[in-house]
């Protein structure tokens, strides 16, 4: 009898470890990216309370985004060298001084080079989360919750900055963040010490010989793909609204359901997760992505495109854990997964690039056409990674 309630006692021990794990994950992951979310009101913001041009703005937010990314191969170092949660703990308390730092600068170089250099912490934060939810026991329901914590903070902060910075500054925004991180230092303990798949973190040697890490590599190669097609068309999707004459009400009420739809779409791959393996739940999303994309270049009618940019946000993040966790179960270094922090934001930076250009020369249809291709060429790449055998975790 001693020993059942032990058991049980234990039991609950574990999944209370697990819970805190879990959401102190999430929350890593949402105060890494939080600039990204929140980039239209800060860009907004730059411009009208710092005198900054249009330019400047975008490129103080660019260089963030930068620094993340280059900071990749330096996550993938130090994540064989350092114990995991030391080497968050120490980007934070970077980050940290940063934003501090960034609360009380209005000069552009100065918040340039400053934004970059917090960037290259928040990138070895970012890349070292990302490495911690593939050595979880249920990859695609810890990702897709991952993701959809960062799609509510972008929610909740597109409606409530744009307020906040009026009445407090533009500054306010970085000092939010400080105190959030510092907040956030208290549950660094419950992150896991390094990989979790059997694999020493501080010795696991990137093969390409192995074929699981081959195998990872075409993963993260499809991810970058699959964000060029998505965002050639995400970031524009207001345009696209105007140029098939909606009225602007109508185009904004058409995101905010979008945005919406999209936690759902990243809750539902939570849920599902592997029940039906991988490679199905995506090809029935990609049906719906592809639908999607059809209805926004033939759009005219509020109530089509309400429904096309909704369909469109939702598939993506519904696929996108699938993809993220296809490419952490093929991983067996445990490290490589961190690339597709690199990949997600290459991809960023080139799908509106590509997309701007063309939507711009050539119009709807053939920014459509392209996406439509990406995104097609994005999965058939993924498909070996989705489709290996998934390893259904113990409840």
């Amino acid at each position: 009898m001693t020993a059942s309630r032990s058991l049980q006692a234990t039991v609950k021990a574990n999944q209370g470890h697990n819970r805190l794990n879990i959401i102190a994950l999430v929350l890593l992951g949402v105060l890494s990216v939080a600039v990204l979310f929140v980039s239209p009101v800060l860009v907004g913001a730059m411009v009208t309370q710092l005198g900054f041009t249009e330019a400047q703005a975008g490129g103080v937010i660019s260089a963030e985004l930068l620094g993340m990314s280059v900071a990749t191969f330096a996550a993938i170092v130090l994540a064989a060298r350092w114990p995991w949660q030391r080497l968050v703990a120490t980007s934070l308390i970077l980050m940290l001084m940063g934003n501090l730092l960034s609360s009380q600068v209005s000069h552009y170089g100065t918040l340039l080079v400053l934004r970059f250099a917090i960037g290259l912490a928040a990138g070895v934060s970012m890349s070292t989360c990302i490495a911690m939810i593939a050595g979880n026991a249920n990859p695609d329901r810890v990702y897709g919750l991952w993701v959809s914590g960062q799609l509510i903070f972008g929610a909740l902060g597109l409606y409530l900055l744009p307020k906040l910075l009026i009445q407090f500054g533009f500054g306010f925004f970085y000092l939010l963040v400080a105190i959030f991180i510092g907040l956030f230092l208290t549950m660094v303990r419950h992150l896991p010490e390094g990989a979790q798949t059997g694999v020493d973190h501080r010795v696991a040697a990137l093969s390409w010989r192995q074929p699981g890490q081959r195998l990872a590599l075409l993963g993260i190669v499809a991810i970058f793909v699959f964000y060029i097609g998505q965002y050639s068309v995400w970031v524009y999707l207001e345009r696209i609204g105007v140029a098939a004459g909606l009225p602007s009400t109508t185009i904004a009420e058409g995101l905010s359901v979008a945005a919406l739809i999209g936690i759902a779409g990243a809750l539902g791959a939570a849920v599902l997760h592997i029940r039906y393996g991988r490679l199905g739940p995506v090809l029935l999303a990609l049906i719906v992505s592809l639908m999607a994309m059809g209805w926004l270049s033939q759009t005219g009618a509020a109530g089509v495109y309400v429904l096309s940019v909704s369909a469109f946000s939702f598939s993506f993040n519904f696929i996108l854990p699938y993809l993220m966790a296809g490419v952490a179960q093929a991983d067996s270094s445990g490290r490589l997964i961190m690339l597709t922090n690199l990949a997600s934001g290459g991809g960023l930076a080139v799908g509106p690039l590509i997309g701007g250009n063309l939507l711009q020369s050539s119009g709807v249809l053939s920014l459509v056409t392209l996406a439509v291709v990406l995104t097609l060429i994005s999965i058939v790449m993924a498909a070996p990674v989705l489709n290996a055998k998934t390893e259904r975790p113990a409840h």
